[in-house]
């Protein structure tokens, strides 16, 4: 499948991405003087991501945390239901 490139100044097109960008830069770059080295760099951004997962809450999910919901939701959403079909 080939690359689809947008154009140039159109993030209403790419939503999602410019979102989870603007939370990077306003949430964890604006926060935390990152290293330069990447061996102490990384532990910050899996930190980072994991409490954006299990702990920060999501105004679009309700203000729960992205797994709390994807684990607590009605099993006729798509995700649950693949999840389940995995688990068992």
């Amino acid at each position: 499948m080939p690359p689809w490139v947008l154009p140039p100044r159109s993030p209403e097109m790419n939503g999602r991405v410019e979102r989870m960008q603007a939370t990077w830069r306003y949430e964890f770059y604006a926060v935390y003087d990152p290293p330069h080295r990447i061996a102490e760099f990384n532990p910050l951004i899996d930190a980072f991501a994991h409490r954006y997962n299990t702990h920060r809450p999501h105004d679009v999910l309700g203000q729960k945390p992205t797994l709390h919901y994807l684990f607590h939701h009605d099993s006729a959403d798509p995700l649950k239901a693949a999840r389940a079909s995995r688990m068992s």
